[in-house]
């Protein structure tokens, strides 16, 4: 549609302030992650997401894959499983914290995910090479 292409238009010509844009999300992304009580590991919205960034849900989107490839539930993944791997590498957390507090619905369907996106289990990534 017109509306679109005006909008891909729009993203192309701003490459710069994309760039920030997604800066400033993914330091939105970190800091949900490493703020967030195990209690509530409620994953943002991508109303959540574009609101905070001063941008409409739709545009959001269309930049975030224009930019990375990805749609924003899809990098909301990659967020979550970058995350995972750090706090496997860098904390003592348990492997059913680490789930919780990223939103998933428990540890092994948490490992089954991490397994298929990584090719190794958590508790493997953790060791030590």
């Amino acid at each position: 549609s017109t509306s679109r292409r005006q909008r891909q238009m729009c993203i192309r010509d701003s490459n710069e302030a994309n760039k920030q844009i997604i800066g400033r999300f993914n330091r939105l992304l970190d800091h949900h992650f490493h703020t967030i009580q195990s209690q509530s590991a409620d994953l943002p919205t991508i109303e959540d997401c574009a609101g905070s960034l001063h941008l409409s849900p739709a545009y959001f989107n269309d930049l975030l894959e224009y930019e990375t490839g990805k749609s924003f539930k899809e990098y909301l993944q990659f967020k979550r499983f970058e995350t995972a791997k750090d706090w496997l590498i860098n904390t003592d957390k348990p492997l059913n914290q680490i789930a919780q507090e990223l939103g998933f619905r428990n540890a092994q369907y948490f490992s089954r995910l991490f397994k298929k996106m990584t090719g190794c289990p958590p508790n493997d990534f953790r060791m030590p090479n």
